[in-house]
């Protein structure tokens, strides 16, 4: 699958994570403004300052 294809799907995913307050989320954008990674922390414990790495990409031109 073409990866811009699935990007709006992830932004929709994460658009609903972030609403249930279960993650926040990061675009990655080249010089251009051309979408080209993401990143998101999950399980974010503000109390013990720990979060989880979730799932990360970056496409081939990074």
């Amino acid at each position: 699958m073409d990866p811009r294809e699935s990007l709006p799907a992830w932004g929709t995913a994460v658009a609903a994570m972030q609403a249930r307050g279960e993650g926040l989320a990061w675009g990655v954008v080249d010089a251009r403004g051309e979408a080209v990674g993401g990143t998101m922390f999950l399980d974010v414990t503000l109390a013990d300052w720990r979060v989880e790495i979730g799932n990360t990409w970056f496409g081939r031109t990074v």
